[in-house]
Protein backbone atom coordinates (compact mmCIF):
# COMPACT_ATOMS: atom_id res chain seq x y z
CA UNK A 1 0.00 0.00 0.00
CA UNK A 2 0.97 3.58 -0.61
CA UNK A 3 -0.27 6.23 0.96
CA UNK A 4 0.16 9.90 -0.72
CA UNK A 5 1.28 12.91 1.17
CA UNK A 6 2.62 13.02 4.83
CA UNK A 7 -0.17 15.33 6.20
CA UNK A 8 -2.61 14.32 9.64
CA UNK A 9 -4.44 11.80 7.85
CA UNK A 10 -1.32 9.78 6.23
CA UNK A 11 0.36 10.31 9.70
CA UNK A 12 -2.85 8.43 11.47
CA UNK A 13 -3.73 6.19 8.32
CA UNK A 14 0.06 4.54 8.11
CA UNK A 15 0.47 3.27 11.79
CA UNK A 16 -3.29 1.70 11.31
CA UNK A 17 -2.37 0.61 8.48
CA UNK A 18 0.66 -1.01 9.35
CA UNK A 19 -0.57 -2.98 11.77
CA UNK A 20 -2.52 -5.31 8.96
CA UNK A 21 -0.94 -4.94 5.63
CA UNK A 22 1.83 -6.36 4.45
CA UNK A 23 3.69 -3.41 3.35
CA UNK A 24 3.25 0.18 3.70
CA UNK A 25 5.14 3.38 2.68
CA UNK A 26 4.38 6.88 3.16
CA UNK A 27 5.08 8.81 -0.31
CA UNK A 28 6.11 12.35 0.71
CA UNK A 29 6.94 15.56 -1.70
CA UNK A 30 9.46 16.39 1.14
CA UNK A 31 9.79 15.70 4.84
CA UNK A 32 7.71 16.89 7.14
CA UNK A 33 8.14 17.70 11.30
CA UNK A 34 6.20 15.03 12.97
CA UNK A 35 6.12 15.28 16.65
CA UNK A 36 5.14 12.37 18.80
CA UNK A 37 2.88 12.43 21.89
CA UNK A 38 2.12 9.81 24.52
CA UNK A 39 -1.31 7.85 24.15
CA UNK A 40 -1.95 9.04 27.56
CA UNK A 41 -2.21 12.23 29.14
CA UNK A 42 -0.56 12.13 32.89
CA UNK A 43 -1.57 15.91 33.51
CA UNK A 44 -4.82 15.53 32.55
CA UNK A 45 -5.21 11.62 34.33
CA UNK A 46 -3.46 13.32 37.39
CA UNK A 47 -6.19 16.27 36.92
CA UNK A 48 -9.02 14.00 36.75
CA UNK A 49 -8.01 11.80 39.59
CA UNK A 50 -8.50 14.85 42.06
CA UNK A 51 -10.50 17.59 40.56
CA UNK A 52 -14.07 17.65 39.19
CA UNK A 53 -14.40 16.62 35.55
CA UNK A 54 -15.37 19.98 34.25
CA UNK A 55 -12.54 21.38 36.07
CA UNK A 56 -10.09 18.69 35.13
CA UNK A 57 -10.79 18.78 31.41
CA UNK A 58 -11.25 22.95 31.47
CA UNK A 59 -7.30 22.73 32.83
CA UNK A 60 -6.28 20.00 30.58
CA UNK A 61 -7.71 22.09 27.85
CA UNK A 62 -5.63 24.90 28.30
CA UNK A 63 -2.80 23.30 29.28
CA UNK A 64 -2.70 22.07 25.69
CA UNK A 65 -3.79 25.36 24.19
CA UNK A 66 -0.92 27.10 25.92
CA UNK A 67 1.51 24.33 24.65
CA UNK A 68 0.68 24.82 21.06
CA UNK A 69 0.80 28.25 21.38
CA UNK A 70 4.43 28.15 23.10
CA UNK A 71 5.35 26.46 20.89
CA UNK A 72 4.53 28.03 18.08
CA UNK A 73 6.08 31.16 19.42
CA UNK A 74 9.17 29.10 19.96
CA UNK A 75 8.99 27.62 16.50
CA UNK A 76 8.90 31.21 14.83
CA UNK A 77 11.38 32.66 17.03
CA UNK A 78 14.16 30.43 17.33
CA UNK A 79 13.10 28.44 14.48
CA UNK A 80 16.85 26.84 14.51
CA UNK A 81 16.53 25.51 18.10
CA UNK A 82 13.00 24.19 17.29
CA UNK A 83 14.27 22.45 14.18
CA UNK A 84 17.09 20.67 16.65
CA UNK A 85 15.03 19.72 19.17
CA UNK A 86 12.23 17.95 16.75
CA UNK A 87 15.66 15.82 15.22
CA UNK A 88 16.38 14.97 18.36
CA UNK A 89 12.76 13.60 19.24
CA UNK A 90 12.56 11.89 16.07
CA UNK A 91 16.05 10.60 16.32
CA UNK A 92 15.62 9.13 19.90
CA UNK A 93 12.38 7.12 18.44
CA UNK A 94 14.09 5.80 15.24
CA UNK A 95 16.53 2.59 15.34
CA UNK A 96 20.06 3.06 15.77
CA UNK A 97 21.48 4.32 12.07
CA UNK A 98 18.10 5.61 10.56
CA UNK A 99 18.61 8.13 7.81
CA UNK A 100 17.23 10.61 10.08
CA UNK A 101 18.35 13.58 8.11
CA UNK A 102 17.14 12.25 4.74
CA UNK A 103 13.53 11.72 6.51
CA UNK A 104 12.88 14.23 8.88
CA UNK A 105 15.01 17.03 7.75
CA UNK A 106 12.42 19.42 5.76
CA UNK A 107 13.99 22.09 4.09
CA UNK A 108 11.36 25.06 5.77
CA UNK A 109 11.71 26.40 9.39
CA UNK A 110 9.22 24.99 11.97
CA UNK A 111 5.69 25.74 11.02
CA UNK A 112 6.22 27.51 8.27
CA UNK A 113 4.63 26.43 4.65
CA UNK A 114 6.56 24.34 2.58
Amino acid sequence: VVVIGSGATAVTLVPAMAASAAHVVMLQRSPTYVVSEPGRDAVALFLRRWLPAWLAYLLTRWKNVGKAILFYWLSQTYPQTVRGWLRAWAQEQLPDGFAVDVHFKPKYDPWDQR
